[in-house]
């Protein structure tokens, strides 16, 4: 569940709380990590924001390797409602 008491919601929107979309990649890469290890973003080559993401809403980050090392697919839904998606470029983060 996205939380309602984000300190992000006044600002993004007053009066109309949308997700912001730097927050999603976070939590995207976040995701990315606990599958796979801690990464480091190179590029986002692909990100598309089809629907808001509000308050309250519940959401799962969907990972998808893709042939070409490094990439990774990602999709943030509700069900079946696809709400952004977005490709990565990663490389292992050295420690």
């Amino acid at each position: 569940m996205v939380p309602e008491d984000l300190a992000v919601w006044p600002g993004h929107f007053p009066g109309n709380p949308i997700l912001p979309g730097a927050l999603q990649v976070a939590w995207v890469m976040e995701a990315v990590s606990r599958w796979r290890g801690a990464h480091a973003l190179c590029s986002i080559p692909l990100l598309k924001f089809r629907r808001p993401i509000l308050p309250g809403q519940r959401l799962t980050i969907r990972l998808r390797s893709c042939r070409q090392p490094g990439r990774l697919d990602f999709e943030l839904a509700d069900g079946a409602r696809i709400l952004s998606v977005g490709r990565l470029d990663l490389e292992r983060a050295s420690r």
